[in-house]
């Protein structure tokens, strides 16, 4: 029994080794992306109530804009499950023993995996629904799925993640929120965020 614990851990360290390097590699595009795609939408906003005030509007901006929400929010899917910077509830899971944590962790991110590949195809029915409306973006007259093709892509980088911290789980002895990220209770950094 333990040749096979300790074969199943050496299994699951190997799959880790090459999910942490896909890990990476996102973690590259989403924070290059990210970044870049605020910068142009907080310097094409600036520019066209300049324009609008001081000449006439950019009216393509707007649509630019749109597009770049659209992308910022699912690229951002993957960031937050990444650093597990979304919503939950850990109260009870901070009172918990360390057993009952990592419990709770499986089954959170087992939960997480299955809502997002639920998404992730969904969202790709409806990247096929407006591929057969052929609806068009009303200024540059751009697919408008071309855009939107994001979304499911977003809930697919965000189960990703989640399997890399179900998976750190398994081969380590933390507990793993998301896959850059293990639980840990510092009082010292709440109390900085805090302002105390």
């Amino acid at each position: 029994m333990r040749a096979n614990e300790t074969d199943r851990l050496s299994k699951g360290k190997v799959l880790l080794r090459y999910l942490n390097k896909a890990n990476d590699l996102l973690k590259i595009f989403e924070e290059f992306f990210l970044a870049s795609a605020i910068f142009i939408m907080a310097f094409l906003q600036i520019a066209n109530v300049v324009a609008r005030n001081v000449f006439t509007p950019i009216y393509f901006t707007e649509e630019v804009i749109m597009m770049l929400i659209i992308m910022v929010t699912y690229i951002g899917l993957g960031y937050g499950a990444r650093r597990a910077r979304h919503v939950r509830m850990s109260a009870l899971f901070d009172l918990s023993p360390l057993k009952m944590q990592k419990f709770l962790a499986y089954f959170s991110l087992a939960l997480g995996v299955a809502v997002m590949v639920f998404l992730g195809f969904a969202g790709a029915e409806y990247v096929q629904r407006l591929q057969a409306m052929k609806q068009l973006t009303p200024i540059f007259s751009i697919p408008y799925w071309t855009f939107v093709i994001i979304a499911p892509v977003g809930f697919f980088m965000a189960a990703l993640r989640y399997v890399v911290a179900f998976i750190r789980n398994i081969v380590s002895a933390d507990v793993w929120i998301g896959s850059d990220t293990k639980n840990e209770y510092d009082e010292a950094s709440i109390e900085d965020q805090a302002g105390i």
